[in-house]
């Protein structure tokens, strides 16, 4: 099964927040733990562990608005969203305007 070239560019953002997300989580919860004396003076390693947390939390903030605003392969409308003002995105829906289910081709055509 081949995917639509709209898919095949969504795929990747996807697969970006998945992984880079929890990363992003497990390093700030691990450095809520840290003794305030170790963080007031960081070693060389302390920062490179802080500067490559805040890179991961960087990329997926990154990924999450390119979700956020994909375009309806269908459509063109936003396909997480009924509109930019909407506070909770539908990740697991379709859109919400023509109904197209994820991954569906938007041709209609059957694979």
């Amino acid at each position: 099964m081949t995917l639509n070239p709209a898919w095949r560019a969504y795929r990747p953002w996807l697969s970006v927040v998945t992984v880079s997300l929890p990363l992003f989580l497990l390093w700030a919860f691990g450095m809520q733990s840290q003794p305030a004396r170790v963080m007031r003076y960081p070693t060389a390693g302390l920062k490179f562990v802080m500067a490559a947390g805040l890179g991961v939390g960087l990329v997926s903030v990154a990924g999450i608005v390119r979700l956020w605003f994909f375009r309806c392969p269908r459509c063109g409308g936003l396909f997480h969203q009924k509109s930019i003002f909407t506070s909770v995105p539908r990740l697991g829906a379709g859109c919400p305007r023509c109904g197209l289910e994820k991954w569906q081709d938007p041709t209609g055509a059957s694979p």
